[in-house]
């Protein structure tokens, strides 16, 4: 183990949806993409990336609401890997993240001639800590697959919100400190290869 790299992809969201979060997520898909370099047979140093989309729309009575959001993290993290099987390899991992997040909430009202539109924009930028556990099983000798559950603790700002629409003046809100505590799989389930 001691040299090699590995690296993963995983999904969340879309059928099997498995990211637990104090919010709802919608109905987003999200990909995570990480690299591993294992530097003794016991751990490894990681960086990740992982993008999430989602979108949601609905239409009632002429009034349609259409609300969307992404997200955008890196990371840098360290795993301890412990005593397993042949094939379980169990793991202890931290990391340091940067996560930069948007919503959009845009109302079009077409019962009114011409139609009445209402947007609101938000987003918010943070750093943060997260610690996970883990574990990869390893079907063939350099294929495996895995999953993570971690609990991270992020710390930033909200940027500015914005509200605008028929008849409204355009309104900015600057931002408030934002804390947050964030339960999830990481990835969902995972696919990876070492080399």
């Amino acid at each position: 183990m001691k040299g090699d790299f590995a690296t993963d992809f995983g999904l969340t969201g879309g059928i099997s949806n498995s990211v637990v979060t104090p919010h709802d997520a919608g109905q987003g898909v999200g990909a995570v993409v990480k690299l591993r370099y294992f530097n003794s047979d016991k751990s490894a140093v990681r960086a990740m990336v992982l993008i999430y989309n989602a979108k949601e729309s609905e239409t009632v009575s002429k009034v349609e609401t259409i609300d969307s959001e992404s997200a955008f993290t890196i990371g840098l993290g360290y795993e301890k890997h412990f005593e397993g099987t042949d094939r379980l390899d169990p793991f202890l991992a931290g990391d340091f993240l940067f996560k930069k997040t948007g919503g959009k909430h845009d109302v079009t009202d077409s019962n009114s001639s011409p139609a009445s539109v209402l947007n609101y924009e938000e987003s918010n930028s943070m750093f943060g800590v997260r610690v996970s556990l883990g574990a990869d099983y390893y079907f063939a000798k350099k294929v495996y697959l895995g999953a993570e559950l971690g609990l991270g603790l992020f710390s930033g700002v909200d940027g500015k919100s914005k509200l605008s629409g028929t008849g409204l003046t355009t309104t900015e809100v600057d931002g408030a400190k934002i804390f947050e505590i964030i339960p999830g799989m990481i990835g969902g389930l995972k696919l990876g290869y070492a080399f």
